[in-house]
């Protein structure tokens, strides 16, 4: 196997052991990450681990994670054609999957109609989030790396909810108080606690509320330029294609960003643009 990886912001291929592109100084992606001490290493684990015991978790998260970055790794390195990497896709999707259908069960089994409708806010979050980034992950050609590097920035995301789910799972944490890390949490928690007034609270409010305006106002703009772009196209002009492409591109990475800054500790204006 090749033990190169390619930058998914400028395409260039590098070693495995140069942690930033030399082409353009991108970091190495995550995909690579935690793979590079050995080639035998960039080979795809096995299932993620089972654990025993009777713990809670049958499926290890970070073990499918590791697992979901060493397909695309393998995915990159290989140039896998997209039939292929959906293959490769399928078994780490349906771990994931199973590591939510255990959350499920769980929640069935919480007698607090309280900590049910926080837990299921919770998981129905991340599973949103996870869903669009395996439809995102499954857009991957290898001559267009962005399905890949949208799909980790929303696994990520989905894979906190998920990790913290599992975590009150087995160690019973008081869901009553907003823990996530979005854009709105930090401004709940210190109004409920006490800690900023009305006022200050509405003006967060409000400046998350035009933060997003702004990604989703720029998301929408690129888009309607893919669709003038689109009508140009007379069946034989193909590079109008490109052009409608780069454009719809554009418009999917604003709105993902958007999503991510729902999601994100402290998201800021140059997030979005």
């Amino acid at each position: 196997m090749s033990t190169d990886w390619i930058c998914f912001v400028c395409g260039s291929r590098n070693d495995i052991n140069e942690s930033v592109c030399q082409e353009c100084g991108a970091e190495r992606p995550l995909a690579v990450q935690g793979f590079a001490s050995s080639q035998s290493n960039l080979e795809l684990p096995a299932a993620a681990r089972r654990s025993g015991g009777g713990d809670f978790a049958y499926l290890d998260a970070q073990d499918c994670l590791r697992s979901l970055n060493a397909c695309l790794n393998k995915a990159v390195s290989t140039s896998a054609d997209n039939e292929k990497f959906k293959f490769m896709l399928t078994p780490v999707v349906e771990d994931f999957e199973e590591l939510y259908a255990q959350v499920d069960a769980f929640i069935g089994d919480v007698d607090d109609p309280k900590a049910i409708k926080a837990l299921k806010m919770r998981r129905d979050d991340s599973y949103y989030i996870f869903k669009l980034a395996v439809m995102q992950l499954e857009m991957y050609s290898p001559d267009n790396l962005q399905p890949i590097r949208v799909g980790l920035m929303l696994i990520k995301q989905a894979y906190q909810g998920l990790r913290w789910l599992l975590a009150y799972a087995k160690n019973q944490q008081d869901p009553d108080v907003i823990e996530s890390k979005d854009l709105l949490a930090p401004s709940i928690n210190a109004y409920i606690k006490g800690e900023i007034d009305a006022d200050t609270y509405f003006d967060a409010v409000c400046g998350a509320d035009d933060l997003l305006n702004e990604c989703l106002h720029e998301g929408c703009q690129s888009f309607h330029e893919a669709l003038n772009q689109a009508k140009k196209f007379d069946g034989q002009n193909y590079e109008v294609l490109l052009d409608t492409r780069e454009d719809a591109s554009k418009a999917n990475e604003y709105w993902v960003k958007a999503i991510m800054a729902v999601h994100s500790d402290e998201p800021k204006p140059e997030d979005c643009i």
